[in-house]
């Protein structure tokens, strides 16, 4: 079976001749939680070293450099200036357990998500969390799957979904850890159908979609994350990671479209092919790109389209003032947000082998653009040489930068690393 990334899955959906009526489903049962614990085996014992406590319960963990409109932009980040980036040296480094890509048909990984002074990560040995300042492992829960489809934090909670190899039967499970400790936080459960393309979880709700190669398949639903129950569902429609304000967006029949996250229903629809990559975070405007790299701004309450460049989209990185994006296979491109005017364009030297295996994702904190190895200031484009070249930078926190080294065919890292 050949799954395909959801990034294709929008897009694809434009070869479908399909009428925009929204079939949406509520209130379906889901597989026991039984299904769930199977997934995981015994905690190991938990020890807690260094300034990260697990005692009491913070009521949100926001995750550090992330947000549900995929902004890519570290907003809340203020040490790691230029001056820093230029200094910073490596902290220490975490060994990661990964599939074997030649044994395993279905090798995954994903990036590994900081907040509150933690550090998870889900790999081939399991959900584990560290301490972000000195790498210390907290706890580690082995798991049985053999796919790791994503993991959010939602306020104290991790939340994690899990798939197994074979076809859109549904397998892929969702489990609800404390973050603090990694005990169950609630019972888990089981998606309608299988996702590997990701998930989202906002306003209580969790939101995934797939499609299927071989048949030409495509399901969106959402599931209140509370109880698991599933209420609503979208055959033949795909919906991204991108939500925010109450809206999920998505593709049907070619149309760019935005959900009600409660119900499925429709707010809006763009009679364009454009695949959503970000959200300003004010939540007042939405960034896409159709199949030709044209970015477009699209006002969010209306779904009026504010303005297109030719050329400049690419995977995005939205700050207040700014759009970046890799509007090539070698070039990042700074687009101002108002009103989409070029401001500058610079070649990635490093970026060549990590286009196959995973899309060039720019990282933005405090003026620095971390992409595909390297450093930019970001008013200018200029490089900036720092220790952390070399890493692909997943994230910028509490003063550090985390990012992952790749082994010598640059298909999985073998290391997250933690530069200050």
């Amino acid at each position: 079976m050949i799954r395909r990334p959801l990034s294709l899955v929008l897009l694809a959906a434009a070869s479908l001749g399909l009428s925009l009526t929204i079939p949406a489903q509520a209130g379906a049962a889901n597989a026991p939680a039984s299904h769930v614990a199977q997934r995981l085996m015994p905690a190991q014992s938990v020890s807690i070293n260094g300034s990260a406590s697990a005692t009491g319960k913070p009521s949100a963990w926001p995750m550090a450099g992330y947000d549900t409109g995929q902004s890519h932009w570290g907003s809340v980040e203020s040490t790691v200036t230029p001056a820093r980036v230029k200094i910073m040296k490596l902290n220490y480094s975490i060994p990661v357990v990964l599939p074997d890509p030649n044994t395993d048909e279905c090798e995954s990984a994903i990036p590994p998500v900081t907040a509150a002074g933690r550090l998870f990560d889900l790999g081939a040995d399991g959900i584990s969390a560290y301490n972000q300042w000195t790498g210390h492992r907290l706890w580690n829960i082995p798991a049985t799957s053999q796919y790791a489809v994503g993991m959010q934090i939602v306020g104290s909670d991790l939340v994690v979904a899990l798939d197994d190899c074979g076809t859109m039967e549904p397998n892929t499970d969702v489990l609800v850890l404390d973050a603090a400790t990694g005990a169950q936080a609630q019972p888990g459960f089981r998606l309608d159908n299988a996702t590997r393309a990701g998930f989202v979880v906002t306003n209580g709700v969790l939101i995934a979609s797939e499609y299927d190669g071989d048949t030409n398949a495509f399901w969106s639903a959402g599931y209140r994350l509370a109880t698991g129950r599933r209420l609503w569902e979208l055959p033949s429609w795909s919906v991204s990671q991108v939500a925010a304000n109450g809206l999920v967006y998505g593709s049907y029949a070619g149309n760019l479209t935005a959900q009600r996250i409660g119900n499925g229903s429709l707010a809006w629809y763009l009679p364009r092919a454009v695949q959503p990559e970000a959200l300003s975070q004010d939540g007042r405007d939405l960034f896409g790109v159709d199949s030709d790299g044209t970015l477009y701004d699209i006002r969010t309450s209306t779904g009026a389209v504010q303005w297109t460049d030719a050329g400049r989209g690419g995977t995005l990185a939205v700050t207040a003032s700014t759009v970046y994006s890799m509007c090539a296979a070698n070039v990042l491109c700074a687009t101002r947000r108002w009103d989409g005017k070029a401001l500058w364009q610079v070649t990635v030297p490093s970026s060549g082998p990590w286009m196959w295996w995973l899309p060039l994702q720019p990282i933005v904190a405090v003026g620095v653009i971390y992409v595909a190895g390297e450093s930019f200031l970001a008013t200018t484009g200029n490089r900036i040489v720092s220790a952390a070249d070399g890493a692909l930078v997943t994230a910028v926190s509490g003063g550090r930068a985390y990012g992952l080294r790749y082994d010598a065919t640059f298909e999985l890292w073998d290391s997250i690393l933690s530069f200050k």
